[in-house]
């Protein structure tokens, strides 16, 4: 036996087989399937980060009063299967685990990672697969993108991908359904993933064009912890039958924790030209560096002259604020500029012409986001010139059909949602320039109308 087989640790991927993955995601060839691994719940008692199956066994156990520390969700499928034979008289009783789940989930906010937020939004990926059944990833990819098609497989061919797909609008596919109150309609326990894997093995029930467009693709599982037989029949299932390449090449990448100590496993991704990354997180932050150097090494062709961008007067953002909140705006302004976006950010003191109004209101309808400074000033009610400017930006959305528009920006402890605030712009997703990740939501930002 060799030291590193001794050791249980897990070779990090090389350097050539990094470049070959970054050309790969760059000719968006690269399909990410994203796990459990990546979602998570804040939980108000202990304030820590849970994981959701964690959670919703927790909640379960507390409800059915089940007092066992190996607890799963088969034990509470049985102890649910037992209350509903004492209440078989009685129909309104009656439940079962996948409506408890949702019941649950409809008052729980599920929260996706930041790093895989990041690494999706470099824009690449014009199919991203989930094994999970939450819709963890909707939310980020919505206000990362706009516009996102999404489709759920329900145990046959017909909910397949369309024709076309389309990087700059990504599918996002529930492999294995989604949260709902239908009892079946998503996996939880392992009886259902052997029933959805069985599903997607039968050439009857699997989605033709979605199967045809795997079987070609590089495949990038992150924090999908199967165990070796489970995991064998998951890839033969999601790869067509076919595990054999026409390449001798890397042909994907899997992260999941312990790996080293499942030697089959290992095996098994080796003879299928499969690299194996022990931990998703310290991953993407890896990738994310390498494809950080990679971009900023390529040519930027899309920079133009001083005197071409004043010719074509495009503008990415359009900053509205109060006077008083001026300085704050410039940082915004100052941040979006530095991360390559084209601002209208007038340092003028805002006073009214007719003149005036009319370059607002061209600046506003050229512009591909209109960003309001939220902060308390502006929850004032008064007649100030910012108002107009919104109210400019609300008559220039009806020309938008319903494509995203609004970026609105808090700069203190203001409530978006205050009734002082517009409703669309409460209705969009909003950046708070005090949070950890501003420059992250800075950079979604841009890459949605890039």
């Amino acid at each position: 036996m060799d030291t590193k087989e001794q050791n249980n640790t897990v070779e990090t991927i090389n350097d050539r087989n990094w470049n070959i993955l970054l050309d790969a995601i760059d000719r968006e060839r690269v399909v990410p399937i994203i796990g459990d691994e990546f979602f998570y719940i804040k939980d108000e008692e202990s304030g820590t980060d849970m994981r959701i199956d964690t959670f919703l066994i927790r909640e379960l156990s507390r409800k059915f009063n089940i007092n066992d520390e190996t607890v799963d969700f088969t034990t509470i499928t049985d102890t649910i299967d037992v209350e509903n034979f004492k209440n078989r008289r009685n129909a309104g009783k009656k439940t079962d685990l996948y409506f408890e789940i949702d019941s649950i989930l409809r008052t729980t906010r599920v929260r996706c990672r930041n790093n895989i937020e990041e690494f999706l939004a470099i824009g690449k990926f014009p199919l991203i697969l989930t094994t999970s059944y939450v819709p963890g990833l909707e939310s980020s990819l919505y206000a990362t993108f706009g516009n996102v098609v999404v489709k759920v497989y329900d145990k046959s061919s017909r909910n397949d991908i369309d024709g076309t797909l389309s990087a700059n609008t990504p599918t996002l596919y529930y492999l294995f359904g989604k949260e709902s109150r239908i009892n079946k309609s998503y996996k939880v326990t392992d009886d259902d993933f052997l029933d959805y894997l069985h599903m997607w093995h039968n050439i009857e029930t699997r989605p033709e064009k979605i199967s045809k467009y795997l079987s070609g693709k590089f495949l990038l599982l992150l924090g999908c912890n199967y165990p070796n037989w489970l995991f064998r029949f998951f890839w033969h299932s999601i790869r067509n039958f076919s595990l054999s390449s026409a390449t001798s090449e890397m042909q994907g990448v899997v992260t999941r924790t312990k790996v080293g100590e499942d030697k089959e496993l290992m095996r098994f991704l080796s003879r299928i030209q499969t690299e194996i990354f022990e931990n998703g997180s310290i991953f993407i932050n890896e990738f994310m560096d390498r494809w950080e150097k990679r971009q900023a090494q390529k040519p930027d062709t899309t920079i133009e002259s001083n005197e071409q961008k004043a010719d074509n007067d495009e503008i990415d953002v359009f900053i509205s604020y109060a006077d008083e909140d001026r300085d704050k705006a410039a940082y915004v302004a100052e941040k979006l500029e530095a991360l390559g976006a084209k601002t209208w950010f007038d340092k003028r003191e805002l006073k009214s012409s007719d003149l005036y109004e009319t370059i607002i209101e061209e600046k506003i309808s050229k512009a591909k986001r209109f960003m309001p400074i939220i902060s308390s000033t502006t929850l004032i009610p008064g007649r100030r010139f910012f108002r107009k400017e919104w109210a400019m930006a609300i008559r220039e959305m009806d020309f938008r059909y319903g494509l995203p528009y609004f970026a609105p920006v808090v700069i203190d402890d203001s409530n978006i949602n205050s009734e002082q605030i517009p409703k669309p712009f409460r209705d969009a997703h909003a950046i708070n320039i005090n949070a950890e990740d501003c420059e992250m939501q800075l950079k979604k930002l841009i890459r949605s109308f890039r």
